[in-house]
């Protein structure tokens, strides 16, 4: 699923889909409001663009559940040889 260049946005996005009243419940990127249309609506910032997916908290605890190294901040260090 996730792997070469993802974002991680499809992670975000069924996370929130399934655990809209789990893991996401106390989220501060839930939004709870109600719509003339759809009446009482619940989103999530980051899905809709309002905030950055790497801020997602679902998706940090991933990465660090399944120790995902990233690239630039977990790459081994480089030394010149001499």
């Amino acid at each position: 699923m996730m792997g070469g260049r993802c974002d991680g946005g499809a992670l975000v996005g069924n996370t929130f889909e399934k655990e809209m009243h789990g893991a996401c419940r106390d989220c501060f990127f839930r939004v709870e409001r109600e719509d003339e249309r759809e009446g009482y609506v619940i989103e999530c910032q980051v899905i809709q663009g309002q905030d950055e997916v790497k801020h997602c908290p679902a998706l940090q605890e991933f990465i660090a559940f399944h120790e995902i190294p990233l690239y630039g901040i977990h790459t081994p260090k480089r030394h010149k040889r001499p």
